[in-house]
């Protein structure tokens, strides 16, 4: 199931950080949206950038902001990467101010040829001991018999 993950930018300083998680864990196919938290330094999101030396795994490009937030959805194909961004603001003096926290994408495999449908590892593993104990179980209730 796809998601969308909320990041809350609580407080921006004077000299460029922002108060917000460092680093996120999403899965492939996710939507972020970064919201800036009335009350801070902060007046406004600009932009969000991906580092030129990081994988890209924005779908579009980059995320698209409007004011106090910006949204982008993980590509699909972006599973087991990281991706080193900056979070472009505007402090209450128009100066422009960046921060580079860190998301990553969790490993997925590719179920089906060019329909672009991914199951995170975890959910793959999950479901794989499920059909392991019901096969186990089933042939434990046949030898009772």
């Amino acid at each position: 199931m796809l998601e969308t993950h909320e990041i809350i930018i609580r407080e921006a300083f004077e000299h460029g950080p922002l108060n917000v998680d460092e680093r996120i864990l999403v899965n492939a196919g996710d939507t972020v949206t970064w919201t800036l938290r009335d009350g801070t330094l902060a007046d406004s999101l600009r932009r969000i950038e991906v580092k030129s030396d990081s994988y890209n795994i924005f779908e579009r490009g980059y995320p698209i902001c409007e004011g106090n937030t910006c949204t982008g959805k993980i590509r699909r194909d972006a599973g087991g990467r990281d991706c080193n961004y900056t979070i472009v603001w505007l402090d209450h003096y128009r100066t422009e101010k960046r921060h580079d926290p860190i998301i990553s994408v969790r490993p997925t495999i590719i179920t089906s040829e060019g329909t672009g449908k991914t199951i995170p590892i975890p959910k793959l593993l999950i479901g794989l001991a499920i059909g392991l104990v019901a096969v186990l179980s089933l042939q434990f209730l046949r030898k009772k018999k």
